[in-house]
């Protein structure tokens, strides 16, 4: 579906794209494939592997992008600082969905 979505992005001239993804999409490259988190987002038809498949389209496709990826997503209203690093760092926390 993503795949899909980024080609239509593209077809249409869209000059940015914002992929929301998950916190351990690239586990299995940081040896998280037996932590807890891993195994039950993962569980859910390889949700983890599949949105990594996604990311690498996107990356791929000429499009200027930006990869957001969460922790727990949470419905309680943001507080306290927002921590923001680099790609392929493994932080934990929560984050609000109103950000």
């Amino acid at each position: 579906g993503t795949c899909k979505l980024i080609d239509a992005a593209k077809k249409a001239g869209v000059k940015k794209v914002v992929m929301v993804s998950s916190i351990l999409t690239n586990g299995r490259n940081w040896g998280q494939e037996k932590s807890p988190g891993f195994i039950v987002t993962n569980a859910f038809g390889n949700v983890l592997d599949e949105k990594l498949v996604a990311e690498n389209y996107l990356r791929q496709s000429g499009l200027d992008y930006t990869i957001v990826r969460p922790g727990g997503l949470k419905a309680k209203p943001p507080a306290g600082p927002l921590k923001i690093s680099g790609e392929d760092t493994l932080n934990a926390g929560e984050i609000s969905r109103d950000l």
